[in-house]
């Protein structure tokens, strides 16, 4: 009975996980970008960016990213653009400008 009980909790869970994935391609995600804002370098640009690529990875994601950067130091910026090539850094000066950048190309 509790080897029933496994194998049923084990295909509920195959099963969920296929169609969690299949569904992330299906999403219309290719207009736009995800925005994440940064301030004074705390320490968590690292796991976002990692999130971020998990996202994209399984098509959950399809845009590029967008860092709003409140003050971190140039060398943390150059380490976080070397990590992922999709990722865009800005400031909160030259956002308005990405913003309506963004609203021209989508109409």
């Amino acid at each position: 009975m509790a080897t029933l009980i496994v194998l049923a909790v084990l295909a509920a869970f195959g099963v969920l996980s296929v169609m969690w994935a299949l569904f992330g391609f299906l999403l219309p995600g290719q207009r736009g970008f995800a925005m994440v804002c940064l301030c004074h370098g705390n320490g968590e640009e690292e796991p976002v960016l990692r999130h971020y690529g998990w996202l994209r990875e399984i098509g959950f994601i399809r845009c590029p990213l967008l860092l709003v950067e409140c003050g971190i130091t140039e060398e943390e910026r150059t380490r976080l653009l070397s990590l992922r090539q999709d990722v865009e850094i800005c400031t909160m000066e030259e956002l308005p400008s990405k913003l309506e950048q963004e609203r021209i190309k989508l109409g």
